[in-house]
């Protein structure tokens, strides 16, 4: 973007697939990649969602959003954080 902070044409407009999460561009899918997966991961879920880190350690601390844990991993199931989302908090 230039320096005023408005995107003219031309600009590069970064999108969660063009950033990198926990320092790994790997595990940044396109959405249509991440829906091809039975079971999300915890990069899953924050490419998917745009949520943080910390934001979604928090939700899920608090039950706030579907998950499962096992071996202290976390796992996702993505229809049930599509019904979460179109449920609203």
């Amino acid at each position: 973007m230039n320096k005023s902070n408005i995107y003219t044409p031309g600009d590069k407009v970064e999108t969660m697939a063009d950033t990198q999460v926990q320092g790994n561009p790997e595990t940044i899918l396109s959405h249509a990649e991440l829906f091809k997966k039975q079971i999300w991961r915890v990069t899953d879920v924050m490419a998917f969602t745009g949520l943080g880190y910390s934001t979604l350690m928090r939700y899920t601390s608090k039950k706030r959003i579907p998950h499962r844990k096992r071996a202290n991993k976390l796992y996702f199931i993505p229809q049930e954080i599509m019904n979460w989302i179109d449920e609203g908090d």
